[in-house]
């Protein structure tokens, strides 16, 4: 009687129908999908028991079976793997759906693996080639999924169907594969294998591609995110999943928990949005941008549910205080969480500003490009605010970066020695506030700076003051309004208050700021190109380099070659390249002890020969089993780490340019990898010239001989260039008509 049961029990459960709101994901790639990342406190606790994982190997710690539904605590993949992609993406998406929705992961990841790991095809032969001393770690992966990961990545999803339905497909590789142009169409086969090995529709099934460490952050494989871009192209149902700000955990390839939370997330909220569902999902605390090789770092505030196109605002802190302290002193986070805007807190270097050059100011172009990338902000709604010498900086900006920033707010700080205002610069919005008890930067000289920008808007003179404004007793507003643009100079006078941020009696400063902020916007082109050091004149034979320092660029990438700083390789977009700050970006011809051979020596940005540690620097190669290239003096080898590491063969392909081939390692150069890649890259080797950018470009090109030149408006939006197309405009506070 009781095996007649069990027989019964087994027949309504094959022919119960799989539940329409459980929803499964198949998950596969490398390492990172895999999980390398030690787990932390926050990540074994509070994990909804609707976000299930399905084991497709034996656990015994914990002990888990394969073939069988758990709660998907870490490891979901296999015993001795980390957090991982699909640990946030299922929280995430759990988190944003209604709660009778359930989310399974199916996850099958080897870390090291090729895409060719999953090709059924190339596997047996991929495996054979490995090397059991080298390589058995590898082995021993594919050996936990019988040597054929894609079979088993199949048979788990069979099983997942009978309890839910497949929505969509997770991957993340591409690592072992860097920079290999047919990837994505190894990717499509394996996708439509997938399709229709399990019986899915492919208009019903999206495909989700997570980029690798980007190379500003240090990514070793950065330049395969330009071929992953190319997946949608060849998988029409395809989605990128930015790692833009991901943090990386110092290897080159695998990125920090807190990175592996902010993939998963975007994973998920690139699915939910698919669904129409606009995922809440906390955004972290801080984040990091490089700048001419330094990593820079910063806070930041993002309201939940920003939504897209919103404003961001830039606060400086003071002299030996930092983000953290000017944070917590401005206290806007209620005010970013009601208006929808962010909030970023840059951190000086050495708890100071660089308020004489262009260090910190590129500083805040990094941070302003990345924020739009991450968050969507819009270009034209970007605030700068700073207190005592951010201040300071605040005012340094407005003559250099007035095209990027819409109205500036500095708190108790002013240009020592004198404020003055470029002539080419246009009308600037500006509110200041100070305390008039300041005993380190006195109110004394306020008014002084604020003249100039006064004149310079052409505002009026006389200022309309408020007392006691909103009920304060000690607080005076005055406002010169009728500039040019419709621009207004604040300056709220704060009675009695010394050397700090003023938040009492109901007035806060950051809301203050913030009010007068959002009455402003600019037209920015984007992407923007920052003025800078470009590409000029090309040479086309070895010949023309005698005796000439040349840049080394590849065009298609728009990046450069470069030392970032001792004795590392840079291989960043040109702002980052050409930057004054780095050990250099230009490079000489030698003569080197191989014959037709040669080394190439790095020359400081003022252009003399580039010495480290008393030796001088060429460019060397590390072996193709190494990290990266780097600039170091010869030893008898005539390299470091290998023999003619430092000597490379270089020819001229007509039409594309130069390529780069290591004496070494027998391979091609193709960014700040070490020369490993059997296909060359084209690099153009070149002068340099000085650019006025996108924005002065996109105007002197519209510009017709009737038309004046300046600052034009429309409906209230200023133009950074003369206008493109018909309409009514306001140049200099007039009104005119420009039709084309």
């Amino acid at each position: 009687m009781a095996l007649s049961l069990w027989f019964v029990a087994t027949d309504c459960q094959a022919a119960t129908e799989p539940d329409p709101n459980f929803y499964v994901y198949l998950c596969f790639g490398q390492s990172n999908m895999e999980g390398n990342a030690t787990p932390e406190a926050q990540d074994k606790t509070g994990i909804d028991s609707r976000f299930q994982m399905l084991a497709c190997v034996d656990f015994q710690s914990p002990s888990r079976k394969m073939g069988q539904w758990y709660v998907a605590t870490p490891p979901i993949v296999r015993q001795g793997t980390g957090l991982g992609m699909a640990d946030y993406f299922g929280r995430t998406m759990v988190a944003n759906l209604p709660a009778t929705v359930k989310v399974g992961v199916v996850d099958v990841a080897i870390g090291g693996t090729k895409i060719e790991g999953f090709l059924q095809e190339e596997v047996g032969k991929y495996i054979a080639a490995m090397n059991p001393s080298s390589e058995g770690w590898l082995i021993n992966y594919f050996k936990a999924y019988d040597n054929d990961p894609y079979q088993r990545l199949v048979d788990m999803a069979k099983i997942a169907q009978q309890r839910g339905v497949i929505k969509g497909i997770l991957l993340h590789q591409g690592e072992s594969n860097n920079m290999q142009q047919d990837w994505p169409q190894k990717v499509k086969t394996i996708y439509d294998r997938l399709i229709s090995d399990l019986g899915l529709k492919a208009a019903e099934v999206p495909l989700f591609v997570g980029e690798t460490v980007r190379s500003e952050l240090g990514g070793a494989c950065g330049g395969h995110n330009a071929v992953i871009a190319k997946v949608p192209a060849v998988i029409p149902n395809s989605y990128v999943i930015s790692s833009a700000g991901c943090p990386q955990k110092g290897d080159g390839l695998h990125f920090t928990a807190e990175g592996y939370r902010m993939m998963g997330q975007r994973y998920a909220q690139q699915a939910l949005k698919l669904m129409d569902i606009e995922a809440d999902i906390p955004q972290p605390a801080s984040g990091t941008v490089k700048v001419g090789g330094t990593e820079r770092t910063y806070l930041q505030y993002v309201p939940r549910q920003l939504g897209k196109k919103r404003p961001l605002l830039i606060s400086c802190h003071g002299m030996n205080q930092d983000a953290a302290y000017q944070k917590n002193m401005l206290k806007i986070e209620t005010v970013a969480d009601t208006a929808k805007f962010i909030a970023v807190f840059p951190q000086g270097e050495g708890n100071s500003w660089d308020i004489g050059g262009r260090k910190d100011i590129n500083f805040i172009l990094k941070l302003i490009d990345k924020m739009v990338e991450q968050y969507d902000v819009d270009p034209g709604r970007v605030y700068l605010s700073g207190f005592s010498m951010g201040g300071m900086f605040t005012y340094h900006a407005m003559n250099l970066i007035a095209d990027r920033i819409a109205a500036f707010a500095p708190i108790s700080g002013y240009t020592m020695g004198g404020v003055t205002a470029n002539t080419n610069v246009r009308a600037i919005p500006i509110i200041h506030t100070h305390g008039t008890a300041d005993d380190v930067v006195t109110f004394a000289n306020v008014q002084k700076g604020l003249d100039v920008w006064i004149k310079h808007n052409h505002c009026n003179t006389t200022a309309k003051v408020t007392q006691r404004y909103r009920g304060a007793a000690h607080i005076t507003r005055h406002v010169w309004s009728g500039g040019d643009d419709g621009v207004e100079v604040v300056l709220m006078e704060m009675a009695g208050k010394g050397h700090w941020v003023s938040n009492d009696n109901g007035v806060l400063t950051g809301d203050e700021i913030w009010k007068f902020c959002k009455n402003y916007s600019i037209d920015v082109e984007w992407p923007y190109v920052a003025p800078g050091l470009k590409p000029d004149q090309k040479f086309t034979s070895l010949s023309q380099l005698s005796g000439k320092s040349f840049a080394i660029v590849n065009e298609t990438d728009g990046k450069a070659i470069f030392g970032s700083g001792n004795q590392n390789l840079g291989y960043e977009d040109y702002e980052t390249a050409f930057d004054g700050g780095n050990a250099g970006y230009l490079f000489r011809l030698e003569n080197s002890s191989v014959a037709g051979k040669y080394l190439l020596r790095l020359m400081t940005p003022d252009n003399t020969p580039y010495n480290i540690w008393g030796s001088p620097g060429y460019l060397n190669s590390q072996p193709t089993d190494g990290w990266c290239s780097f600039i170091l003096g010869l030893n008898n080898q005539n390299g470091q780490d290998l023999r003619n590491g430092a000597v490379w063969e270089i020819e001229y392909v007509d039409g594309k340019g130069f390529t780069l081939k290591n004496e070494g390692t027998g391979k091609y150069l193709k960014d700040a990898a070490p020369a490993k890649y059997d296909t060359p890259a084209y690099f153009s080797f070149c002068t340099l010239a000085q650019t006025t950018g996108v924005n002065e470009a996109v105007r002197m090109k519209h510009e017709a001989p009737t038309i004046a030149t300046g600052w034009y408006t429309l409906d209230g939006r200023r133009l950074n260039a003369a206008p493109s197309h018909s309409g009514l405009y306001i140049h200099n506070g007039k009104k005119i008509a420009i039709r084309r």
